[in-house]
């Protein structure tokens, strides 16, 4: 409660009020083909700034109304003019259990944050279901992934802004790690790396030269402050996704050019704000990380199996006191939190999402008109956050566009995935019996040029793509 009551107290009520009321009269005047970018750039931009403490009272308004922007993004994208997809039945789960997890947490010491987060953890998990049955084609994925990228490079330049006026306070006294307005260098961390990845992705697929210097300005600068944070999870969680990636980059001579340009010019301007000992930590594997897992599971894990925190008393929902840290484990917080009753489910989630991950990417020439390379790097991505989950907690707190995006993409892949078993993701016909079949449903979707041409699998075939090449492109995107 006291932390809740410190927001509320930078932030009054009746201002907070006054702020939602006037978000709603904007969001009510954009028009509706754009209200769902402009949401989803919105949300990635202020949960951003929601992790800026330094920024005061902006960062406070963020943090209190960051289930704001969640909610806005659901509706955005349920009122969204185009056409929707089921949701799939194994994705019920998220909602499903984000509702039940709130019993276990009842009769914490810190309930009222607890429940805060939860019901934004509700807010995100029903914008992410919303925002994934948008998802029916090659050109509604681009539309939902390009503001998400856009809002990483506008929050890419907020925290790089104190490199460039006040670098001695960007960097935590001792440590000497990169925390830009106080944020923590390991939870900045994982916006740096999504930046990284899907700014050099961003590069081969744009045609755009200025669209692509961008992008690869802000992967750049990412990289660099991405180093200072010393996280190895975060370089790690980086660098992994960029690895399928590597042979585009060589096709593309003019995009290899550029990003040879831009780590000559950035990358080194943004490590020389660094101190000696910024770097030191990625020359260890030294962690404290395998401790506290076996403090966590011998210790009140095993004591509370099944229901974790439920009926307990005395004890926090953060994390166990006599460990003296948090588990630092994604599924470990499950675990505590909830028992074997929370963390099977989201396991379950976690397996059904690496299957359609895997199906889909195999039968990647199904996923008309969309970039193999792409499906590649999205796979790569979401299992990526997933063993990320193994040393962080981010994929399951709301206050993370990580998060975010984590149950975005596993929605996205299950919806891939029984699109392919049904004839190939994107075809229009109403042979698939999914709610977006109906021709008419398309009528606005088209007239507001969210996609303009769709393959279905005879056209596929009669545009000369040749479905036994070992690399298979969509007709409209074959690589020069």
């Amino acid at each position: 409660m006291e932390r809740i009551q410190q927001y509320l107290d930078v932030v009054p009520l009746p201002l907070l009020g006054l702020g939602a009321i006037a978000a709603a009269m904007v969001f009510l005047l954009i028009p509706p083909r754009l209200r769902l970018p402009s949401m989803l750039i919105f949300m990635v931009v202020w949960v951003t700034v929601s992790r800026l403490s330094g920024l005061g009272i902006i960062a406070g308004v963020a943090k209190v109304s960051a289930v704001g922007a969640y909610l806005a993004v659901a509706v955005a994208a349920q009122i969204d003019p185009g056409p929707k997809r089921p949701v799939p039945p194994v994705g019920y789960i998220y909602p499903l259990m984000a509702f039940v997890s709130i019993l276990f947490i009842l009769t914490v010491t810190d309930v009222s944050l607890a429940l805060a987060l939860r019901v934004q953890w509700i807010a995100l998990v029903f914008a992410a279901i919303a925002v994934a049955r948008t998802v029916v084609d090659a050109a509604s994925l681009m539309r939902v992934l390009a503001p998400i990228v856009i809002g990483l490079v506008i929050s890419t330049g907020i925290t790089m802004a104190p490199l460039l006026l006040n670098p001695g306070d960007a960097f935590r006294a001792g440590l000497g790690r990169f925390e830009p307005y106080g944020a923590s260098s390991n939870q900045i961390g994982v916006a740096f790396s999504m930046m990284i990845v899907f700014g050099f992705l961003g590069m081969q697929l744009v045609r755009n030269i200025m669209y692509k210097v961008v992008l690869g300005g802000a992967a750049g600068a990412a990289l660099g402050m991405g180093l200072l944070t010393g996280s190895r999870s975060t370089m790690i969680t980086a660098i992994v996704p960029l690895i399928p990636q590597l042979r585009g980059l060589i096709k593309r001579p003019v995009v290899l050019v550029l990003v040879g340009i831009l780590a000559v010019s950035l990358i080194p301007f943004v490590l020389g704000k660094s101190e000696d000992n910024t770097f030191k930590r990625f020359g260890s594997l030294e962690t404290s990380r395998v401790q506290i897992f076996v403090q966590y599971v011998t210790g009140s894990i095993a004591e509370r199996p099944l229901l974790g925190l439920t009926g307990t008393t005395g004890q926090s929902f953060i994390g166990d006191d006599e460990a003296d840290s948090h588990s630092h484990n994604a599924y470990l917080d499950l675990a505590y939190q909830g028992g074997i009753i929370y963390l099977f489910p989201m396991l379950v989630v976690v397996g059904y999402t690496f299957y359609c991950m895997l199906y889909t990417w195999k039968n990647r020439r199904l996923v008309y008109d969309v970039e193999p390379l792409m499906i590649s790097v999205l796979a790569v991505q979401l299992g990526m956050m997933y063993a990320h989950g193994f040393v962080n907690g981010a994929i399951y707190y709301p206050t993370y566009v990580w998060a975010f995006v984590h149950v975005l993409l596993s929605l996205i892949f299950m919806g891939m995935a029984h699109d392919i078993k049904l004839g190939g993701f994107g075809i229009r016909t109403g042979a698939l019996g999914l709610a977006y079949s109906d021709a008419d449903s398309y009528g606005d979707y088209d007239d507001a040029d969210y996609g303009q041409h769709q393959y279905g699998q005879d056209e596929y075939r009669e545009s000369g793509y040749d479905y036994d090449a070992d690399e298979p492109y969509g007709p409209s995107q074959e690589r020069a």
